[in-house]
């Protein structure tokens, strides 16, 4: 189990102390990618989804309990912010 605060690279990647952790049941856009149903978005919506994830998470300490690696050998965990579970 990991306890930190974190840093958001992505909608669904965050970073302990250099160490990247994927989330669990997250699959939010590459912040390369854009929205191309919702227009009227002005910022791609990886970028949107990073956006909002680090407003999730804000200054809180981040509880990650490691599940498993994928196929390109990254960490997965399922994680939570103050107890409110981010993914299963």
């Amino acid at each position: 189990m990991l306890v930190r605060q974190a840093t958001v690279i992505d909608g669904g990647t965050i970073e302990f102390q250099g160490k990247r952790i994927r989330l669990a049941g997250i699959d939010a856009p590459e912040l390369v990618s854009i929205a191309l149903t919702l227009p009227e978005l002005s910022a791609p919506a990886g970028r949107a989804a990073a956006f909002a994830l680090a407003d999730h998470i804000g200054r809180a300490s981040v509880t990650c309990n490691r599940k498993q690696r994928d196929r390109y050998k990254r960490l997965i965990a399922a994680c939570s912010v103050a107890g409110a579970d981010d993914a299963s």
